[in-house]
């Protein structure tokens, strides 16, 4: 009986199955690591998106969009729930198709989608900050009144 790897259809070979294993108890562990600090308030749900496309976060692209929003502190199933509807009907998603609770971070980040997902996720997930000052767009900017982002 031979030892080798068994080939693969394109020529390569498979890593041995003790490499294997290794490789994705660290895959693994790099998701548990990243969803635990958004469950602690180390990062933020945009964070972990971001690391994902990072070299070396590719096992992050693997982490559920429900997972990572039901990480986040205070955030239960209802509100979970609400975002991801949100986000189905502004993908238009078919959840008999695709199965809303399933789609991760590589369904968010797919490039065949050019970005459109990922705007509607940032969409849903982002809080608006309301209006600047009363009154907003109709009235003029009270006087000494200094927008955020802007500089004086």
């Amino acid at each position: 009986m031979s030892t080798a790897p068994a080939p693969r259809p394109s020529g390569g070979q498979l890593a041995p199955a003790h490499e294997r294993l290794a490789h994705q108890r660290s895959a693994a562990s790099l998701r548990a690591e990243h969803t635990q600090s958004v469950a602690m308030g180390l990062l933020t749900i945009h964070d972990v998106i971001e690391a994902a496309g990072r070299p070396g976060g590719r096992p992050l692209l693997r982490i559920s969009i429900n997972q990572l929003l039901l990480a986040q502190p205070g955030w239960g199933t209802a509100r979970t729930r609400t975002v991801l509807d949100r986000l189905r009907l502004m993908t238009e998603t078919r959840s008999a198709k695709e199965k809303v609770a399933r789609l991760d971070i590589a369904w968010l980040v797919d490039p065949r989608a050019r970005g459109t997902r990922l705007v509607a996720f940032l969409d849903v997930t982002c809080q608006p900050t309301g209006a600047p000052w009363p009154g907003f767009p109709f009235r003029p900017a009270p006087e000494g009144a200094v927008l955020q982002g802007a500089s004086r």
